[in-house]
């Protein structure tokens, strides 16, 4: 009996979920400290700074474990952009706040855009021709063209 037990104490501890988190960087300038990953994975409220590795595309990765005694609970979390990874990078956070509901099972979150609940939206390229044609100092006529 006392055997069962402690298996199951010691298995407590040991199972976990995984979870990745994903902030897209694309329309920010990286920090040359990195991106960060703050969040209170256990439910105790101490908060914990993880750094994020950041891809060629700007998009910045994570995989968390997370206790499996969380599961079901709403943990909040946010990306920083610069900071340390020490109390200080508390500056950096940005103003949105996130929450997940912990999955049981391993999870990949969506992409979202830094500082947004949503996917950041695709950047539209057109070429533009500008001509400035002065006519008077006191009027500017501007000709837009595109082609």
């Amino acid at each position: 009996m006392k055997i069962k037990f402690l298996t199951i104490i010691l298995f407590s501890f040991l199972s976990a979920v995984n979870v990745t988190f994903q902030v897209d960087m694309q329309d920010e300038t990286i920090s040359g400290d990195g991106v960060y990953l703050v969040g209170a994975w256990q439910g105790d409220f101490i908060y914990t700074f993880h750094a994020m590795y950041v891809d060629e595309d700007q998009l910045a990765s994570i995989t968390i474990e997370i206790n499996d005694n969380q599961i079901g609970e709403s943990l909040q979390y946010w990306f920083t952009n610069g900071g340390d990874g020490t109390n200080s990078t508390w500056s950096f956070v940005e103003y949105v706040e996130r929450f997940i509901d912990v999955p049981e099972t391993e999870t990949i979150l969506d992409v979202v855009c830094f500082n947004s609940l949503n996917p950041c939206p695709e950047d539209i390229y057109f070429p533009v021709t500008l001509q400035l044609i002065l006519k008077s100092v006191r009027r500017v006529t501007l000709k837009l063209e595109h082609s």
